[in-house]
């Protein structure tokens, strides 16, 4: 049976997140997911056509306002009707709503695309991000400069949190050729020098130091004129400020256009000065064109563009220095050509669309493969049991209160309740059962974890194990033991059954420990355990292995 995904978008509107979508939806689909498409507008619906041309189910909702309860209603309709395994959301207002109508349907897998900082949510968004990221199983990015925002001010955990740039099409793109036309329709000389700003004129969006940057390089470079790409409620604004700073000869504003990637390359730069920003697919379309980019130095632009090796990146709202970066690249055409060549080439090693799929796939089957074992009083059972085997004390009734009492065994029975509060959709009291847990017991085991039953936590505290790691049946943790990744959103360990860690050991990074391995105390482990081995030392070395040690004893 395929997998079933909906996707949940404010618009399908000539924006960069939308192409992206358009782009992610036709690879799943063609790799055999089941997909579905619901915009939040009737009017923006310009990737409909692309959308229904490649298979693809759309269904259009025309939204207004802050809140609309017959929005939530129709969303919820929607899903319910199409039973997806996963809902995958994307931009502010889609995140709302599609969430909430995912909770309603008890879908198994939500996922949240923060396409953008926050800097512009809404005060009733961020409100709602907050609680709503309790039920949201991970959060995708498409730029690290996001990050920290939702870390700080929205309160999300880092381990929830995945980054997955936006991925480029070269392939398709360069099929496409552009007639060459364009420099006669805006009536341009043949020898004209054109930087190509492409963006929204919206209040994210710097225009106006982009423009007094082009009146100094208009002054110094005759040969430079400017063409404007798109559309939004500042364009009467941009117009007054072509006029005010004597640039009407020299600047071209085309609205919103669907050629863009044949406009870039009638470019000889592309510049982008904007505010805020994620990761700009205008910004990544000009590096594949093989064109040199001067952007605002904010958001995921500097994760792009390499300062002196593929353009610039300037500080926000520095005319001067724009204007310097620009005349740069139109006074040394060579050197930009190369700039040119080195993006091109920076595009094609990382930020193609088939990884952006392969990691988009990732996480989808990782979240799918998460199998639902004991019953959560069952394994709970489990730990109790191997937890009162383990007291020292004589007597039953001695023995349950020792164990009942015993802050390892109190973690432990914390985790398998949040996770279950979780499951039913009960986050808010999940979320305090785990930080009382956090404090009182010194043991960090988020809900996303994976554990199998039987844990046992001996002499607690200290003890730090990250969202993704997986552990094994009957795993015996001692005080301070780190369970984690090398690098922020790495991947994390697997555990097998039966697998004890000393006091102070680390197991760090995408790595496998066999079953019934032994972690030495304070031991740092970077690489494979096999099973039945014991490691020890700083880094970890394996002194042992079960075939050696059956070896030993024929």
């Amino acid at each position: 049976m395929k997998t079933r995904v909906a996707y949940v978008i404010d618009d399908l509107g000539l924006g960069g997140a939308q192409r992206q979508l358009v782009s992610l939806v036709s690879s799943l689909a063609r790799e055999g997911y089941e997909i579905e498409v619901i915009s939040l507008s009737s009017e923006r619906t310009a990737y409909e056509s692309v959308l229904r041309e490649s298979g693809i189910p759309v269904t259009l909702i025309a939204h207004s306002g802050k809140w609309s309860w017959s929005t939530l209603g129709k969303v919820h309709r929607r899903l319910k009707t199409f039973r997806p395994d996963l809902v995958h959301t994307w931009l502010f207002t889609a995140d709302l709503y599609g969430r909430l109508a995912a909770f309603l349907n008890r879908t198994p897998h939500v996922i949240s695309a923060m396409r953008n900082t926050i800097d512009d949510m809404e005060p009733h968004h961020r409100w709602a991000s907050r609680i709503l990221s309790y039920g949201t199983n991970i959060f995708t990015i498409n730029a690290e400069a996001i990050r920290p925002g939702l870390v700080k001010q929205l309160g999300i955990p880092n381990r929830k949190i995945r980054t997955i740039y936006n991925g480029i099409d070269r392939a398709a793109l360069t099929a496409v050729h552009s007639n060459g036309h364009d420099r006669q329709e805006w009536n341009l000389p043949c020898d004209a020098q054109i930087v190509l700003m492409m963006a929204r004129m919206a209040p994210q969006k710097d225009y106006r130091t982009f423009l007094e940057a082009a009146r100094i390089v208009a002054s110094e470079c005759p040969r430079a004129h400017f063409v404007l790409v798109g559309e939004g409620e500042l364009r009467t604004q941009v117009e007054a400020w072509v006029e005010e700073l004597g640039l009407k000869t020299r600047t071209r504003i085309l609205g919103a256009r669907r050629d863009g990637w044949e406009l870039i390359q009638q470019a000889d730069v592309v510049a982008l000065a904007t505010h805020f920003e994620g990761c700009s697919n205008v910004v990544m379309e000009a590096m594949a064109a093989g064109k040199p980019v001067v952007a605002s130095r904010t958001g995921g632009n500097p994760e792009l563009v390499v300062d002196g090796q593929t353009g610039w990146t300037v500080p926000v709202k520095n005319a001067d220095l724009f204007a310097k970066a620009l005349l740069q690249l139109l006074q040394n055409e060579g050197e930009a050509k190369k700039m040119g060549r080195r993006g091109q080439l920076r595009i094609e090693e990382r930020f193609s669309l088939e990884r952006t799929v392969k990691e988009t796939v990732s996480i989808y089957t990782e979240l799918l493969s998460k199998k639902k074992s004991l019953s959560t009083f069952a394994t709970l059972k489990r730990d109790y049991q191997r937890a009162y085997t383990q007291s020292g004390y004589q007597g039953n009734f001695r023995k349950m209160l020792h164990t009942l009492t015993n802050p390892g065994f109190q973690a432990v029975a914390a985790y398998r309740i949040t996770r279950w509060l979780l499951e039913h959709r009960i986050p808010f009291l999940g979320a305090i059962v785990q930080r009382l847990a956090e404090v009182w017991t010194g043991v960090s085991l988020p809900p996303e974890t994976q554990v199998g039953p039987g844990l046992l936590i001996l002499h607690f505290g200290g003890i730090v194990i990250n969202g993704r790691a997986v552990l094994g049946e009957n795993c015996t943790l001692h005080h301070g033991v780190t369970i984690g990744n090398r690098r922020s959103g790495g991947p994390s360990p697997r555990i097998g059954d039966r697998v004890t860690l000393g006091a102070g050991a680390k197991v760090l990074g995408g790595i496998t420990v066999g079953d019934e391995a032994q972690i030495g105390a304070n031991a740092v482990v970077l690489e494979d355990v096999p099973r039945g081995g014991v490691a020890i030392g700083i880094p970890a070395r394996v002194v042992r292995t079960k075939e050696k040690t059956e070896a030993l004893t024929r």
